[in-house]
This record gives C-alpha cells, structure tokens and sequence, in this order.
C-alpha cells in the first residue's frame, strides 16, 4: 500500500503541461511591448519613475503610463497623469507639450463618451453626425477638450487633427465652430 501511494504522489498532475505552457505564456507576453497589454506599461512606467533620477526618462514614463491608462479606460487617472506632466514639463518644449496637450484633448473626449453613453444611452447614441438624443448631458469634459483645442490651434493652425476634433467635441455639446 505504501508503494502505491508513494507512487501517486510522484506522478505529474494531467494538466501539468499546459499550466507550464501558460505560464510560459504569460512571461513572455506580459511586457510593455505588448500594445494588448496596458497594465504591463503602467508597471513598467511606475518602476521607472519611482527609480530613474532623469528628467527625460520620467516625461517618457508618465506620457507612455497616462496612455495605457486612458487604454485600460481610466480616462480620470490618464488626465490626472497628463496634467502632472505638463506640470513638470518645461515651457520651452513645444512640440511635447502639444502631444500631451493633444493627448489630454482626447481622453477628455473619451471620459465625456464613457459618461454619457453609461448615463445616457439611446438609438442615437454612437452614431456620426451626432444628433440631439447624441449630444452629451455632462458637458464638461466635451467643454475642457474645446479649450484644449483651442489652444493648440492658437499655437498651430494648420492641424487639421486637432480642428476635426475640434469639431467633434462641439458636436458633442451641440455647438459648432
């Protein structure tokens, strides 16, 4: 009897080779190069700025985790993150400041659509042109990217980018420009 349970014992699970796999799985895919991945960049982003000194390398780090936030639909926390960049960014870097900018102009767009598609839903809801039972009843994050807008278009006229979002955002609140 006790050969036979020791033998038992020995013996690997039936599942055993497909939990290594996934767990193999796992490790190599669980990476900040992986676009399907937010909360990886979001990991990878945190250990860089709570250990790299560089001024460089934590703009990189809170533009690439405010992205995978707004990714993950943590449209708050990614606008939080945007702002506390652009706090920490020197006036004098145009050009990053408008990708945060810009970055920031949409995942208030974003946070506008999450909160009234939840709040608000109905048949003309998600569809373009956007139309009165569309147009958003929390008006306030459509309002914050109109200003957004604005003032990367004061700085750049020709982004049509930013002016067909622009737009969009009017739409939203059932303005025009």
């Amino acid at each position: 009897l006790c050969a036979f349970l020791f033998s038992c014992r020995r013996k690997a699970l039936p599942n055993q080779a497909m939990i290594d796999l996934l767990k193999a799985t796992e490790k190599k895919f669980n990476s900040p190069e992986n676009i399907f991945l937010p909360e990886a960049m979001v990991k990878f982003s945190d250990s860089i700025l709570n250990n790299s000194p560089a001024p460089e390398a934590l703009i990189a780090a809170l533009s690439n985790k405010g992205n995978a936030l707004l990714q993950m639909g943590e449209e708050q926390k990614a606008i939080d993150i945007f702002q506390q960049l652009l706090d920490k960014m020197p006036l004098s870097s145009l050009e990053q400041r408008q990708g945060v900018l810009k970055d920031m102009a949409i995942t208030y767009i974003r946070l506008g659509e999450r909160i009234n598609c939840i709040q608000m839903h109905n048949g003309e809801s998600c569809i373009f042109p956007i139309s009165k039972g569309g147009m958003h009843h929390d008006k306030t994050p459509s309002e914050k990217a109109i200003e957004i807008y604005k003032t990367l278009l004061a700085d750049n006229p020709g982004d049509l980018e930013s002016r067909w979002l622009l737009n969009i955002a009017y739409m939203t609140i059932g303005g025009y420009l």
